[in-house]
């Protein structure tokens, strides 16, 4: 996990990864904190968080990525996350992403392959994401892809992907890239 200050956004950003370790498929409502200074002071709560992520949807030992953003605060030396979920009803289709391949592209670190789908086609959604991380395993960064029509990639039709991740992106060492659709 990383923290920083966004002076675009004017807010502390936080990116990291929820991994599902429950043993169902689970759907995320939010994820949210507590940030401290380096006193332990309180100096932003939940209210103050707002959390993204790029698929709510987690199936059974899955990892998705997430970010959140707290409007004004300029640094926390320490922050206690909480994520809330519940189990997922409607079932969660992973697929490898194949060609994957990755290159620097204007100071932005950008992922590009294929995803095939063998199977019935999606019912609601596709979405593909590039994690990248840093040598200790943190999250650095994050990007999404999402084709315009996830019901026609099916058989031999196939989506192409190029998620392009802007700064920061410094430090990165690994990335991964994984497809989920329902």
């Amino acid at each position: 996990m990383r923290g920083y200050f966004d002076e675009t956004e004017n807010s502390f950003r936080l990116v990291g990864e929820v991994v599902n370790n429950s043993g169902v498929e689970q759907q995320i409502i939010t994820v949210t904190g507590d940030f401290f200074d380096s006193q332990g002071q309180l100096v932003a709560d939940e209210t103050a968080a707002l959390d993204f992520l790029p698929q709510i949807f987690v199936p059974v030992g899955g990892r998705v990525p997430f970010e959140i953003l707290v409007d004004g605060l300029q640094s926390a030396a320490r922050w206690d996350l909480r994520v809330e979920a519940m189990e997922s009803l409607n079932p969660i289709r992973q697929f490898p992403p194949e060609e994957v391949s990755d290159r620097i592209d204007s100071g932005r670190y950008c992922v590009r392959g294929l995803v095939r789908n063998p199977g019935e086609r999606l019912q609601e959604s596709l979405i593909v994401v590039a994690v990248l991380y840093d040598a200790d395993g943190n999250v650095v960064n994050y990007g999404e892809a999402t084709p315009s029509s996830p019901f026609s990639i099916f058989g031999a039709r196939v989506f192409n992907f190029d998620i392009c991740v802007s700064p920061p992106n410094d430090g990165v060492v690994r990335y991964e890239a994984r497809a989920l659709g329902r």
